[in-house]
């Protein structure tokens, strides 16, 4: 008797969340939120470019300069956080 394993993340799932993404692109009903999606897209390509400038620059940093840069990566996490959290209320 075989047991054969079955995972999550088949060719299936990920046909679906491919085609769900598009679906929510466009104006037919999808199971995401395009607002979501796109508030996604762009944090993730801030904290991206923000990691490459880092990676090139915390050589030469000051200690102040480094505690600013810190600290606007939070707020940029603290603003992403509260706006998906007053999405979820309305």
């Amino acid at each position: 008797m075989s047991l054969k394993k079955t995972y999550f993340f088949g060719w299936a799932n990920i046909k679906w969340l491919i085609l769900q993404i598009g679906l929510s692109l466009s104006n037919q009903e999808s199971f995401f939120s395009s607002k979501r999606i796109e508030r996604m897209i762009i944090f993730n390509t801030a904290i991206f470019s923000y990691m490459i400038w880092f990676s090139y620059k915390y050589k030469t940093l000051s200690a102040a300069e480094m505690v600013m840069v810190i600290g606007a990566f939070f707020v940029m996490i603290g603003y992403n956080m509260s706006v998906t959290e007053k999405s979820k209320l309305l």
